[in-house]
């Protein structure tokens, strides 16, 4: 009875620890999986984030061409009773552009964003027989010479505020401020920093592209079957999040 007894004792312990066994593997399995699954989860998750963020930036982008590039104009559409598409016009009485054109106003007394034209100076005919005459004559074209240069500075900003909105690759401006030395250069780069600051829409749209691209490769990693000491290894590698499934 006592054998009997000890060989049913015996059997019992074994089949316990066979159980045991086999949930703590079954556990075991089931953590790895949703590890594995938990780490996807999160790759995509910051698919998803980058994918927002993009979006975000081309918002970002359009919001500085339409409503900043363009809220100086007189027919800015900011009215609420106004109707149909905008016609992107500087004041009433000139042509429609028909697109939208940078023109940020710099200083609030002199709106130059209404001007659709600006006609030049009449210059009076120089006379050699009226001191008087050639003087002014000369002044006016010294005023037109000022007049043009005025007009072409006015361009440059405007085009390039919109180059820096697409393209700008130094975010602080930092880079662009060395190079300067001429003080009237110093204070444009000013106005620039305060209305472009941060990447261009290009670059920036490039970076998180790439980024999206490093998670696609993470998410279409092959999965592998490793041993302790080589999932050690790949810790150690210059890549570890490549792996990362495969070490959970």
């Amino acid at each position: 009875m006592m054998m009997t007894f000890i060989v049913f004792l015996a059997f019992v312990i074994n089949t316990a620890m066979l159980i045991n066994a086999k949930i703590n593997l079954q556990n075991a399995a089931d953590l790895a999986a949703y590890a594995g699954a938990a780490t996807q989860a999160r790759q995509l998750n910051y698919i998803s984030y980058l994918n927002y963020e993009m979006r975000r930036q081309y918002k970002k982008f359009l919001f500085r061409y339409y409503v900043m590039g363009n809220i100086a104009q007189d027919d800015f559409p900011r009215d609420a009773g106004k109707t149909g598409a905008p016609k992107w016009m500087p004041n009433s009485n000139s042509k429609p552009y028909g697109v939208p054109a940078v023109c940020v106003m710099m200083n609030p007394s002199d709106n130059y964003c209404h001007v659709g034209t600006l006609p030049s100076i009449k210059i009076v005919a120089p006379n050699i027989l009226d001191q008087v005459g050639s003087t002014l004559s000369k002044q006016l074209e010294a005023i037109e010479d000022i007049r043009q240069k005025s007009c072409i500075s006015i361009g440059h900003l405007n085009t390039n505020l919109l180059i820096f909105w697409l393209y700008n690759a130094d975010p602080g401006f930092d880079t662009l401020a060395t190079i300067l030395t001429d003080q009237k250069q110093r204070e444009t780069l000013e106005t620039y920093r305060g209305l472009a600051f941060g990447l261009g829409l290009v670059p920036k749209e490039m970076l998180l592209k790439l980024r999206i691209d490093t998670l696609k490769n993470y998410l279409n990693s092959p999965p592998l079957v490793l041993s302790k000491g080589q999932v050690e290894a790949l810790k150690g590698k210059a890549d570890p999040s490549y792996y990362e499934r495969s070490i959970q």
